[in-house]
């Protein structure tokens, strides 16, 4: 029909998520309903972009919220432009496990653009960044824990121009301990 196919948004309602392969590309998808996160794997280079990750519960289950990225090795990651909201489990989840979006061992990895909410933990880099991460100019909200987060072992996180509020006990940006 002569219109650009990466204009459409394809909506997925999906019961284990989808599980990124190294250097995919995910562009204007909706990510519904998913017992676990929307989108996971352990992609090196992967770029996710204008997606939505709505009501994914992977903390019910440990393994993360809307979209999480967990693997040793994994690099160049980038997020952008995203919104990730409702991932807190209705039953009880794993509170900072509830990310809307989050990524373990995330070298040289960056989440910008995005916004956040209702979720457990808002933005967070879990483990073990070895080579810098960064997140820049995210908007998080009404989150159970913390707005943005990295723990103390990633090594050159830098986070800045993200605005965080209303989020569990303390609205601001720290490290995890």
């Amino acid at each position: 029909d002569g219109s650009n196919p990466s204009a459409k948004s394809i909506e997925f309602t999906c019961i284990w998520g989808f599980a990124a392969q190294d250097y995919n590309r995910f562009e204007s998808l909706t990510f519904k309903y998913c017992y676990s996160a929307g989108l996971n794997g352990a992609p090196t280079g992967a770029v996710v972009t204008n997606c939505v990750f709505a009501s994914c519960l992977g903390g019910c289950n440990n393994n993360g919220g809307g979209l999480f990225f967990d693997g040793a090795g994994m690099t160049d990651v980038k997020i952008q432009n995203c919104l990730a909201y409702n991932t807190i489990c209705p039953t009880g989840g794993q509170g900072d496990n509830e990310y809307g979006v989050g990524m373990k061992y995330p070298d040289n990895s960056i989440i910008e653009d995005c916004e956040v909410y209702d979720a457990g933990m808002g933005l967070g880099a879990k483990s073990h960044a070895r080579n810098g991460c960064v997140f820049r100019r995210n908007f998080v909200h009404d989150c159970t824990t913390i707005g943005v987060g990295a723990k103390s072992d990633n090594w050159d996180t830098d986070i800045y121009e993200n605005l965080c509020g209303n989020c569990g006990p303390v609205s601001e940006i720290r490290c995890l301990d």
